[in-house]
């Protein structure tokens, strides 16, 4: 009679070993000889698929939002435009003056070194 109920454990351990005589005789067929060129070619498909997830999530965020990709000639959207000038041929303020921060400071709070204070501004 106690042949009739189900024993889970029993189950569990005679599907693991019916598993790993699996995975072991698939094992024992892998062809070992051009092992780099099976890796080479697993890693390019791998590369393909996620170009082809991220093409298929790109057309469907920018059909959700209805927006359109940039034209492929378009820089960056941080990069600076081309007619403005750069940062360093600007010109920069002198040492001398003193930063719009510090003009409503009174004197004793502003740093005598030279340097600008360290750590957040609190009030």
């Amino acid at each position: 009679m106690s042949e009739d109920k189900p024993r889970p454990m029993d189950d569990v351990k005679e599907g693991l070993g019916l598993l790993l005589r699996a995975a072991k005789t698939a094992a024992k067929g892998i062809p070992t000889d051009n092992v780099e060129n099976i890796v080479v070619e697993g890693a390019k498909e791998v590369g393909r698929a996620f170009e082809t997830v991220a093409s298929t999530i790109d057309d469907m965020w920018n059909k959700a939002t209805g927006s359109s990709p940039p034209p492929a000639d378009a820089p960056p959207a941080d990069a600076p435009p081309a007619d403005a000038p750069s940062a360093s041929s600007t010109a920069a303020p002198s040492d001398s003056a003193a930063p719009a921060e510090d003009a409503d400071k009174p004197p004793e709070a502003s740093s005598t070194s030279g340097e600008e204070p360290r750590g957040p501004r609190i009030g």
